[in-house]
């Protein structure tokens, strides 16, 4: 990824480099978020949109979930989001973990 996108590394790392990682940026997912990058999403002031039905369909058994706690230590602004129904079975997130 790193030759196509100018040598940074990831997705924060290219809002970062493109001056798009501050207080009016929203991450949905962050997926694959690390914990610096919790640290440099707080700092920013940007948002996270977690959405959990998507990460436990993604990633069943993974247990490497994105840093919220983290995030939220930091002092970011972390939000609960619904996936769409028609590619997860359900909208209770709830409901699914207890049958994992």
């Amino acid at each position: 990824m790193a030759g196509r996108t100018g040598g940074v590394a990831d997705s924060i790392d290219i809002l970062a480099s493109r001056g798009l990682l501050t207080d009016r940026t929203l991450i949905a997912h962050l997926i694959h978020g690390r914990r610096k990058d919790a640290e440099r999403i707080a700092d920013a002031g940007a948002h996270v949109l977690h959405c959990p039905s998507a990460i436990t369909y993604f990633h069943e058994g993974d247990p490497a979930w994105p840093p919220m706690a983290r995030l939220a230590d930091r002092g970011a602004n972390v939000a609960l989001g619904l996936d769409d129904a028609c590619w997860i079975d359900s909208w209770d997130s709830f409901e699914r973990r207890s049958r994992d």
